[in-house]
């Protein structure tokens, strides 16, 4: 999550409302455990994407099931670039989208696969609406943490 953010945060400049978010999530984090806790990177991205100006918008459903990473959003038609997601994995996207408190986080099942194409995905999303933001090094170490 730190990596995240140094790699978005480019220019000092106050934003309130950013800092309660970054402030709020690692306190979830600290006392979180369990599914809450190995779902919540998944979460954070997700949420702190709407920060910089680039949330996916959740209007997910049976018809529109492709996750456009490109454009940010659930499309009806299948994009004709590979930065897309499909399948269980938009549909997941969209619940950890419609999660608004880090506790229900506990209701997403996931397993390690999971997390990890998903994690992977979202460094995509980030690395297509960041300039400049490169590969997260973190990140393999995440994977092989989450379980």
């Amino acid at each position: 999550m730190v990596e995240l953010l140094q790699k978005c945060l480019k220019q000092p400049e106050p934003n309130p409302e950013l800092f309660y978010f970054i402030e709020d999530a690692f306190l979830h984090l600290d006392a979180s455990e369990g599914r809450i806790q190995a779902n919540f990177p998944l979460f954070f991205m997700l949420h702190l994407a709407g920060f910089f100006g680039f949330r996916i918008q959740d209007i997910y459903s049976e018809r529109t099931p492709w996750l456009d990473l490109q454009e940010g959003q659930f499309v009806a038609e299948h994009p004709e670039h590979p930065q897309f997601l499909e399948g269980n994995f938009s549909y997941i996207t969209a619940q950890l989208l419609r999660a608004q408190q880090p506790y229900e986080l506990q209701e997403i099942a996931l397993n390690q696969d999971a997390r990890r194409h998903l994690l992977q995905a979202y460094q995509i999303f980030y690395a297509l609406h960041v300039p400049d933001f490169g590969e997260m090094k973190t990140l393999s170490v995440l994977q092989t943490v989450l379980q």
